[in-house]
């Protein structure tokens, strides 16, 4: 037993059994300021004793920092008790809370403030969730919608990512975290961007779910977004074009037909069956999902594109039998630059990103001249039409590339 004053700490001893055999240990016991009983174990009693005498003097010193307190001090201290009390927290805790959560603060604002905004914030909030539980959830949702599988693993990437840095609820996540993150992401303007708009549909999605404030909505708005360049309009020359289907595998004709006589995406020759075609031959039908609903459009097949497709037609099954629109890209370069390789041409013909459907666009309306009904057609607006294919060509190279059709003997092809 060591006493300082009114402090008294003890040692007591013991022996534990481990596996059969015996060991000593030491246990000090002794009671704090706040009342409060602390018992600590050593095995070994020199360090026993060597503590006992440290906290006996703490103590002790505590002790006297108190009793030499006046009675407005002893009554301040009683208040700050009970206020603790009612509170359900021991007077150190809600000092050591109280001062964590103030060093967070801004200058000048109060813990109240803070308080009071963390509420009106979270007032219209249903369930508090951690975002990578709403990743999940998200994912989920769009996997069950028929998202497609490419679409899906995009997601699911960015996300999956982005849930591994905001490991903290919904409601939590600002402007600055959401820069941090796009900060480590790195990237160009345009993945930044990207990134920016998947967290946003995430984000409006808890909103809409109540699981976040819509004062996140505000934290979104505050992320300064990237100015990106449009997209340059990459066209097929009508030579290319015809050098594109002349030389191709007479298996990818349709993609190369479709894409560039008839303006579909490459997602949709990629679902297009023969059983689509109108019986006349002259239409295809091109269905989609818009919002969970189908749009569907009728795409005039003109009269070239008949010719390169009739000798493949078929009743029903898919038009184009591959898969990713990376394969049928890197056959057609390699049967075009062969065949490039035999004529003596030394230079490669490289891709031209979107440049069937761009060809479409800019020979359609340079032919017509009919910009809402070329936009009916590609399944656009308008002010896409616009934008993207006004007066990128004249109306003879239109009528030249609409009229390349396949050799037949005793024709020319123009």
């Amino acid at each position: 037993m060591i006493n300082r004053g009114s402090v008294t700490v003890r040692i007591h001893s013991s022996v534990n059994r481990v596996k059969g055999r015996l060991y000593s240990q030491y246990c000090l016991v002794y009671r704090q300021v706040d009342g409060k009983t602390v018992r600590r174990n050593f095995g070994n009693l020199d360090k026993a004793k060597r503590e006992a005498e440290l906290t006996a003097n703490r103590l002790a010193n505590g002790l006297a920092g108190v009793l030499q307190a006046g009675n407005g001090e002893l009554f301040r201290l009683q208040e700050a008790d009970r206020l603790a009390a009612e509170a359900g927290v021991p007077l150190l805790t809600a000092l050591s809370d109280y001062s964590s959560a103030k060093a967070l603060l801004p200058p000048g604002t109060t813990l109240s403030e803070a308080v009071a905004d963390f509420a009106r914030r979270h007032q219209s909030v249903r369930e508090v969730v951690l975002f990578p539980d709403l990743v999940a959830e998200y994912l989920a949702i769009k996997a069950k919608a028929g998202m497609s599988k490419r679409h899906l693993a995009d997601l699911r990437r960015r996300l999956n990512r982005a849930a591994k840095s905001f490991a903290c609820p919904v409601g939590s996540i600002t402007a600055s975290s959401i820069e941090s993150f796009l900060d480590h992401v790195g990237g160009s303007n345009r993945s930044r961007l990207n990134e920016i708009v998947v967290l946003s549909a995430v984000l409006r999605y808890a909103v809409k779910q109540r699981k976040a404030p819509r004062e996140t909505l505000e934290e979104l708005e505050a992320v300064q977004r990237p100015k990106v360049p449009p997209p340059a309009t990459l066209v097929w020359t009508v030579e290319e074009f015809r050098e594109l289907l002349e030389q191709a595998p007479s298996n990818h004709t349709p993609y190369l037909v479709l894409g560039g006589l008839c303006g579909m995406r490459s997602s949709e020759i990629l679902r297009c069956d023969w059983s689509h075609f109108t019986a006349a031959f002259d239409h295809v039908a091109v269905i989609t999902m818009k919002r969970r609903t189908p749009a569907r459009r009728l795409v005039p097949v003109c009269s070239a594109a008949q010719e390169w497709l009739q000798p493949l037609r078929k009743k029903t099954g898919p038009v184009f039998g591959a898969t990713r629109e990376q394969y049928a890209i890197r056959a057609i370069l390699r049967s075009v630059n062969a065949a490039r390789k035999v004529g003596g041409k030394e230079t490669n013909l490289h891709w031209k990103g979107n440049g069937l459907r761009h060809s479409f666009g800019t020979y359609k309306t340079a032919l017509s001249g009919d910009i809402p009904r070329t936009a009916i057609e590609m399944g656009n607006s308008p002010s896409m039409i616009v934008k993207c294919y006004l007066q990128l060509a004249t109306k003879a190279e239109g009528e030249r590339f609409f009229n390349i059709r396949p050799k037949t003997p005793g024709s020319n092809v123009n």
